[in-house]
């Protein structure tokens, strides 16, 4: 897939600035990244909305992978590639007879990210680079992390003037709650329920629906199904209490009960417990609100 400009940011006029020569960026990695690429480069043409005539992005995915020209991705300007996806990357240099790394990095640069099953040596041999800043964006993720490595990744094609944001660190447990842009996240049950009332959603008295979900679906941008559960939620009349964390267990038993040791919601949706151990149980007893699992563990429904 490519995408030059593609992406409708609501600007009324482009600014007035010349163009500066046409990037391509290249991203080799899974399906779920695609989402929050595409988020960051909507906020970036926002900022900068004459970069839609000017920078084009070429993504070889699993889904995406016979569809990708490869004279377009080898011709990248800046190549980032997550190395967790070899496989795929050794697939597509057999299938056209190239050594992708190799050919961008003749005239551009392969920054690589992630950890993938080969060592290190075998990227730097090769001449992809080990930079740690978009290496702690890919391993921090989020939106404004996603802004960040789509940035340097722009920076380092040549376009000037980026501010490229500092690194935001990702929670290990937190609660969610979705907003006009890429919703947010909070450390705490108090800077939760005073995002929520700030917005008019607070409803004392009212039920309370725990939301449980894996943070990754919030830090790759895909985060469409818990939204629409916490719309229902809330069309319904009661509260959403959205949260994650890992373990499973542990994160409802740290979210969803208060100091006192009542819980902080009534029921739970769970988009977790896809893999509960024994341990759980005497944990989820403790919390004490019926759960109701939304994934099916055997078949598709």
């Amino acid at each position: 897939l490519v995408v030059a400009g593609a992406v409708e940011t609501g600007a009324q006029e482009p600014a007035l600035v010349p163009p500066q020569g046409q990037v391509r960026i290249g991203f080799v990695y899974s399906d779920g990244n695609l989402p929050g690429t595409l988020a960051a480069y909507k906020a970036v043409l926002e900022e900068r909305p004459e970069l839609a005539e000017q920078v084009t992005l070429t993504f070889l995915t699993e889904s995406m992978f016979d569809d990708v020209d490869a004279e377009d991705i080898a011709s990248s300007d800046v190549l980032v590639l997550d190395t967790m996806n070899q496989q795929m990357l050794e697939r597509f240099d057999a299938e056209h007879d190239i050594d992708l790394i190799d050919a961008v990095r003749r005239r551009g640069s392969v920054y690589s990210v992630g950890e993938g099953l080969l060592p290190r040596e075998q990227y730097v041999g090769k001449g992809a680079l080990y930079d740690e800043v978009p290496r702690a964006f890919w391993a921090e993720s989020g939106f404004n992390n996603q802004v960040g490595l789509l940035k340097f990744a722009l920076a380092k094609a040549g376009i000037r003037d980026l501010a490229v944001p500092e690194l935001e660190p990702s929670l290990g447990f937190g609660y969610y709650y979705p907003d006009s842009e890429s919703g947010r996240v909070f450390p705490t049950w108090e800077a939760f329920t005073a995002r929520r009332e700030q917005l008019g959603k607070a409803r004392p008295g009212a039920p309370r629906v725990a939301v449980g979900f894996y943070k990754s679906s919030y830090y790759s941008g895909e985060t469409e199904l818990i939204d629409a559960v916490i719309a229902e939620i809330e069309r319904q009349g009661a509260e959403a209490v959205p949260f994650f964390g890992f373990p499973d267990a542990t994160a409802v038993s740290r979210m969803l009960v208060d100091e006192a040791g009542a819980p902080r919601a009534d029921v739970m949706l769970s988009l977790l417990f896809r893999f509960a151990g024994p341990e759980a149980s005497p944990i989820l007893e403790g919390v004490a609100i019926p759960v109701i699992n939304l994934i099916s563990l055997y078949e598709r429904t």
